[in-house]
């Protein structure tokens, strides 16, 4: 099913390729509230496994009612997409799913379940703490170890509520239709250890 975006849609996404052609470290999607954050996951994770297949993503959240909004937002947009969900709320356990959508709660404990993971774009990403101690940091971190050149893309409607994020992810904005530019300073989860050279940051060229 084809879905027209607005300008500042597909400006959320040209930012994402924009950013990983030019640097490392994990963007941030500020998009805001009704402005079709669903849709723009799911066009990004559609073009991007369409000209990778064998790469694995994972969108995470931290409830039930938005993991089943993107599944459904990209089952419409790609009825075909290989996608599960992960949720002890949804009951649904699709651990093995290319393109997986799972509760934070649920699948902080499943890292080796999971295995190998390419990409992780986590909805509401100010949720995520600064402490390295917390449930998503750890689940990250153990993600990080497991492949060392995965990349992260946090979404939110809400950036004003991060107040200590800055540690982890470059803003790239998308409001007003104006696209998505760069701000604030590059600092990153696991910055030095992107690999230029990996499948997935050559679709990004």
């Amino acid at each position: 099913m084809s879905l027209t975006l607005r300008p500042y849609q597909s400006g959320a996404i040209q930012g994402i390729y924009n950013y990983f052609h030019e640097a490392t470290g994990n963007p941030l999607v500020v998009i805001p509230t009704a402005g079709g954050k669903s849709l723009v996951m799911a066009t990004f994770v559609e073009g991007v496994l369409k000209a990778y297949p064998d790469q694995r993503i994972l969108i995470v959240t931290h409830v039930r009612e938005l993991i089943e909004q993107n599944h459904a937002e990209l089952k419409k947009l790609w009825p075909q997409a290989p996608a599960g969900i992960y949720s002890a709320g949804l009951k649904q356990r699709d651990i093995g799913a290319r393109i997986l959508f799972a509760g934070i709660q649920s699948i902080h404990k499943r890292v080796y379940d999971v295995q190998q993971c390419d990409l992780v774009l986590i909805d509401e990403a100010h949720l995520i703490p600064r402490s390295s101690n917390t449930t998503y940091r750890r689940f990250l971190s153990e993600l990080g170890r497991l492949n060392p050149q995965m990349k992260v893309i946090g979404l939110t409607a809400t950036d004003h509520r991060l107040a200590l994020v800055d540690d982890a992810f470059v803003r790239l904005l998308a409001v007003n239709g104006a696209g998505a530019t760069r701000e604030s300073v590059r600092m990153s989860l696991n910055e030095d250890k992107v690999d230029k050279t990996s499948p997935f940051f050559s679709s990004l060229s």
